[in-house]
């Protein structure tokens, strides 16, 4: 059984055309949304979260907007940031989406051990933080 989900993009005032992170969830947009800023606000150190900070402290509103609605959880955020990489976007995200680690490697190129199995089994579904 998939779990169906959102797959949204995250853009800011300053170059409203260009998504900048890629993420998919099963609350309300406006939650999610909340969600990130609460982040960016207690300065998480990913990317994605000091780049809200910094674009919102420099004075552009960052909106984030459905890119699939009713997408298959996980496999659809994969093929969207796959596509988008392969077209150049300049993401900020760290994986290759997939419930939140498939992609990552660490400082020195390792791949978090702690999750990378787990993201493996068929079926493991959670929703992505």
């Amino acid at each position: 059984m998939n779990k169906k989900t959102t797959v949204y993009g995250l853009y800011s005032s300053r170059n409203i055309d260009e998504c900048r992170y890629i993420g998919q969830t099963t609350q309300t947009l406006r939650n999610r949304m909340r969600q990130h800023r609460s982040y960016a606000n207690r300065r998480r150190s990913v990317p994605v979260h000091k780049w809200l900070h910094r674009e919102v402290s420099e004075g552009f509103s960052v909106e984030i907007k459905a890119i699939v609605e009713n997408a298959v959880f996980n496999d659809t955020e994969m093929e969207i940031i796959r596509a988008s990489r392969l077209r150049g976007s300049r993401l900020l995200n760290l994986t290759d989406g997939g419930d939140g680690t498939l992609g990552w490697h660490g400082g020195k190129g390792r791949k978090r051990p702690d999750n990378a199995e787990r993201n493996r089994r068929i079926g493991h579904l959670t929703a992505h933080p």
